[in-house]
This record gives structure tokens, C-alpha cells and sequence, in this order.
């Protein structure tokens, strides 16, 4: 997703939800972080996850 694209959903959810901008950005990085280290252990340990 390009920033623009991105600017744009987080000022709607925001406008919906009543959330602050900053908020629902920072929600939405946070949730990418986890994914990203999710994804992370799951490549790193393949024995743990069969």
C-alpha cells in the first residue's frame, strides 16, 4: 500500500471510529511489526512449527 493510499484509510477510520489520526496509524504499524516477527519465528524455527 502506497502512503497515499494509506493517509487516506487511516483518515477514514479515524473519521468513522472517532479515533485520532495518530492512533489508528500507530495501530496499524504496530499490527504490521507483529505480523513482520510472526513471520520472522515462523521462518527461523521449522521444527516448532509443523
Amino acid at each position: 500500500m502506497n502512503k497515499a493510499k494509506l493517509t487516506a484509510l487511516c483518515h477514514k477510520i479515524s473519521k468513522n471510529t472517532g479515533l485520532t489520526f495518530n492512533s489508528v496509524m500507530t495501530y496499524y504499524f504496530l499490527e504490521v511489526i507483529m505480523i513482520i516477527e510472526l513471520l520472522e519465528r515462523f521462518k527461523s524455527d521449522p521444527i516448532q512449527n509443523k
